[in-house]
């Protein structure tokens, strides 16, 4: 750990998450198993923050914190430390290890403040003080073993942050939703993530892919109409206040039309059918399978797995093998189900050799499958002690 310069106090400490107390602050983001955004970094611990955390990382994760006010002069004190970039990256390999994706240690760092030097570079271009939006690259490395996939993914993922630098307004719609509550923002952000993999998997073309993200990214923004308290109160109560489910989603629209870009029908579309259901019991209009656009059907099915995962409403929180499980088995009756089958074909998601989380303290190795056909999401899974188990028959025995 480092001191600050004249005070006896440590700029930093690492802790397991067993350790960590209210109060105690982040120096990094917190990664879920599937890849995707858990927390940002800087963020303050909670009693309910790490009631989620317990539920999905083992306790003995190492993280950096400080107990001192984040302000620009403890990050450059801390990013000119030698010694705290090194143990940066110590517990990035730990956590890198932990996630089912390929993160990099840019995502792990801040690159306002990071100086690269001869023993730790990065791709990122760390002049650059403004932080623009990403669509979660190394999840999509990860997600995907086809060369031509991955190569347009990393292709159309630099059109979309690009689009920001060029569009101010479209930057400002980003900030507007960057600087509202913490859940909006990562939900939003693994959202687009999520999507842009689906429309990858669909054989969308760039252009739509692009509108297709920035649809998702924006869904929701209309909830920045409330305050933060009431957003909290909405999550937490499930959803119960439908005047808010159903307002936020043309105060989205009405929002967005800020940027000329996002006035496009598809996004727009996109925005508007995000609730409606395959069935017809969907909001605001009880629209019909292909009734709903394309990008609506995608961004509700991107939304539901990352709400599981993420534990937004109510504090449930599914792992994301779970969270696939309930969504594929409500496929026929609240989404498109030719979605999720492309999805799952064309990815890696349950490939012999690939790694699946059980719980937070179990991993295990695909080999194989007693009924593929029926149960596609059901593997045999071969545990780090040897144990084999078959998911068809045995998931309930995990917990």
């Amino acid at each position: 750990m480092g001191l600050r310069k004249g005070l006896d106090i440590s700029m930093y400490d690492r802790k397991t998450l067993s350790e960590v107390i209210p109060g105690d602050v982040i120096l990094h983001p917190l990664y879920r198993s599937d890849g995707l955004l858990f927390i940002t970094r800087y963020k303050t611990f909670s009693k309910s923050i790490y009631s989620h955390i317990r539920k999905q990382f083992n306790s003995k994760l190492p993280i950096l914190t400080t107990s001192i006010p984040v302000d620009e002069k403890l990050l450059e004190s801390l990013y000119s430390d030698p010694d705290f970039i090194l143990s940066l990256k110590s517990v990035f390999e730990i956590h890198k290890s932990n996630a089912q994706s390929n993160i990099q240690f840019q995502d792990f760092i801040d690159c306002s403040y990071f100086h690269p030097s001869a023993d730790i570079k990065i791709e990122k271009d760390t002049s650059q003080k403004i932080n623009y939006p990403l669509l979660n690259w190394d999840i999509v490395n990860s997600t995907f073993d086809s060369e031509r996939i991955i190569s347009r993914a990393r292709v159309v993922s630099e059109r979309f942050t690009n689009i920001f630098k060029e569009d101010e307004s479209l930057y400002e719609l980003y900030l507007s939703l960057s600087n509202y509550h913490d859940v909006l923002y990562i939900h939003s952000i693994n959202t687009a993530s999520i999507t842009f993999m689906i429309g990858l998997s669909l054989e969308l073309s760039d252009d739509e892919l692009i509108n297709l993200s920035l649809a998702a990214l924006f869904a929701d923004i209309g909830f920045i109409n409330y305050s933060e308290s009431e957003f909290s109160d909405y999550l937490n109560t499930g959803r119960l206040d439908k005047k808010m489910f159903t307002e936020h989603i043309k105060g989205s629209v009405e929002i967005i039309s800020k940027s000329k870009f996002c006035r496009q029908k598809d996004i727009v579309y996109g925005i508007l059918d995000h609730h409606e259901e395959y069935s017809g019991t969907g909001y605001p209009h009880g629209k019909v399978s292909e009734d709903i656009h394309l990008f609506g059907r995608i961004i509700s099915i991107a939304q539901k797995y990352d709400e599981l995962v993420g534990g937004y409403l109510l504090e449930e929180i599914y792992y994301p093998f779970e969270a696939l499980e309930s969504i594929w088995y409500n496929n026929h009756s609240k989404y498109d189900s030719r979605i999720i089958y492309s999805f799952v074909s064309k990815s890696k998601i349950y490939k012999l050799g690939e790694t699946i989380q059980l719980n937070r303290e179990t991993v295990g190795e695909v080999i194989g499958f007693s009924d593929y056909l029926n149960f596609p999401l059901h593997p045999k899974v071969k545990l780090t002690n040897g144990k084999i188990i078959d998911l068809k028959n045995n998931s309930e025995a995990l917990f």
